[in-house]
C-alpha cells in the first residue's frame, strides 16, 4: 500500500514537472515571438533623448549611420495621442514595416539632419496627420500608405525626400509648409482628396509669415480626382514641376505662385481648369499636355515675363471654342518691371499646338484677356 502511494506521488510530481516545463517552454516561445513581431495593442512609444532608444525600448542598433536603431514590425491601434513620437534626438533611426493607428501615428520634432528614415509602413491618423515632421531636415519618407485627414505634413524639412507614398481619400495628401528648401517630392499618389499636394510657404512656427522656399522638385506624382486641386504650389523659387499627372480635379489640376519656375512635361486633363496661375514671374511653361479640361487650359493673372511654348492644347474649354474664344486666358498686365508674358519661344520660333486652329504658314493664335498672341503656333502636336 505504502509503495503504491510513493509511486502515485512520483507520477504526480512527474506530471507537474512536465506541465511546468511546458509552461516555461510556451512562455519562452511567446516572449520570443512577441519580441520578434513587436505586436503591441496599447501603443505610444515616446522618445525624448538618444538614450531612450536603447535603455528604454531596447531597439537593435547603436544609432550610427552605419548601424541605426531599428523600429520595426509594430502593429497596434491606440486611443492615445501618439503612436511613435521622437523629439530632440541626434541618433540615426529607421521606422519600417509598422501598422499603427493613433491620433498622430508618427511625429518627429527637431531630429538632427539626415538621421530619420520612415519606410514601408501603414499609418492611420485619427483626425490628424499620419506622418508629421517638424524641423527634421534630411529626412527620408518613402513607400508608406497613409489614411486619415492628412497624409504627410512637413514644416522646415529642407533637403528631405518624400517618395512613393500613397495618400488618398483625405483632406490633404501632402501638406508641405515653409522652410522646405531642396525638398524632393516624387512618385507619390495623392488621389480623391481635397488637395492632392498642397505646398505653401506659410510657416506657423514663424508667426504665419509668408516666405519663399527654394529649389523644390515636385516630379512624377499622380494627383487625380481631388475635389479642389491636384497640386497647389505657392511661394517657391528656382523650382521644378515635372512629369506629374493632375487629372479629373474639381477646381484645377495645378495652381499657385512662384518665381523662376520650370513647369514641364506635366499632364492636365478633365479638370475644371488645367492650370490656375495667380502670380508667377520669370518662369517657363513648356511641353505640357492640356487635354479636355472643362474650363480653360490655363487661366493666368498678375504674372510677368513667363514664356509658354511647345505645349499641346487639345479641346479645352469646348464651350468657349464654340464661341470663338481661346483655350487660355492671360489677364496679366504688359506694363511690368519684368516684361510681359510670351506665348512662344522667340529663339526657337516655336509656339504651341492649338487643336482648333486651322493652321497655315504665317498663322497666329490670339490669347484671350490681353493683346498677346502666339506668333508661331505649331502645325502638329508636340511629341512629349
Amino acid at each position: 500500500m505504502f509503495g503504491k502511494s510513493k509511486r502515485g506521488i512520483r507520477v504526480i510530481v512527474a506530471i507537474l514537472i512536465v506541465q511546468l516545463v511546458l509552461v516555461i517552454s510556451v512562455s519562452a516561445w511567446l516572449l520570443t515571438w512577441h519580441m520578434k513581431n513587436r505586436v503591441y495593442f496599447v501603443g505610444e512609444i515616446i522618445i525624448y533623448r538618444d538614450e531612450d532608444f536603447a535603455n528604454r525600448y531596447h531597439f537593435p542598433g547603436n544609432g550610427t549611420k552605419e548601424d541605426p536603431y531599428i523600429i520595426e514590425n509594430f502593429i497596434f491601434s491606440t486611443k492615445r495621442l501618439f503612436g511613435i513620437k521622437i523629439n530632440q534626438t541626434s541618433s540615426h533611426f529607421i521606422i519600417r514595416n509598422c501598422n499603427i493607428e493613433a491620433g498622430y501615428p508618427i511625429v518627429l520634432v527637431n531630429v538632427s539632419y539626415g538621421t530619420a528614415r520612415i519606410e514601408n509602413n501603414i499609418f492611420t491618423g485619427q483626425g490628424r496627420p499620419s506622418i508629421e515632421l517638424i524641423y527634421c531636415p534630411g529626412t527620408i519618407v518613402r513607400n508608406n500608405i497613409c489614411y486619415g485627414s492628412v497624409g504627410i505634413k512637413t514644416t522646415g524639412c529642407y533637403d528631405s525626400l518624400i517618395s512613393n507614398n500613397n495618400c488618398n481619400n483625405m483632406r490633404y495628401g501632402l501638406h508641405l509648409l515653409g522652410l522646405n528648401d531642396n525638398l524632393m517630392v516624387d512618385n507619390n499618389t495623392c488621389n480623391n482628396n481635397e488637395y492632392g499636394i498642397f505646398f505653401i510657404h506659410e510657416d506657423q512656427y514663424l508667426y504665419g509669415k509668408y516666405m519663399v522656399s527654394h529649389s523644390i522638385v515636385i516630379a512624377n506624382n499622380t494627383c487625380n480626382n481631388n475635389s479642389e486641386r491636384g497640386m497647389f504650389v505657392s511661394w517657391v523659387e528656382n523650382s521644378t514641376i515635372l512629369g506629374n499627372n493632375c487629372s479629373y480635379n474639381g477646381r484645377s489640376g495645378y495652381g499657385g505662385r512662384g518665381l523662376n519656375l520650370t513647369i514641364k512635361r506635366n499632364y492636365f486633363s478633365f479638370n475644371g481648369k488645367g492650370m490656375n496661375i495667380e502670380y508667377i514671374i520669370n518662369s517657363s511653361v513648356s511641353k505640357n499636355v492640356f487635354y479636355n479640361n472643362t474650363g480653360l487650359a490655363i487661366e493666368i493673372d498678375d504674372s510677368t515675363n513667363t514664356v509658354f511654348y511647345a505645349n499641346n492644347f487639345i479641346n479645352n474649354y469646348y464651350t468657349g471654342i464654340l464661341q470663338n474664344r481661346s483655350q487660355v486666358n492671360d489677364d496679366s498686365s504688359s506694363a511690368s518691371d519684368y516684361g510681359p508674358n510670351v506665348w512662344y519661344n522667340a529663339s526657337l520660333s516655336q509656339g504651341n499646338y492649338w487643336s482648333e486652329l486651322v493652321w497655315f504658314l504665317g498663322a497666329t493664335y490670339a490669347i484671350e484677356g490681353s493683346d498677346n498672341e502666339d506668333l508661331y503656333p505649331l502645325e502638329n502636336p508636340v511629341d512629349i
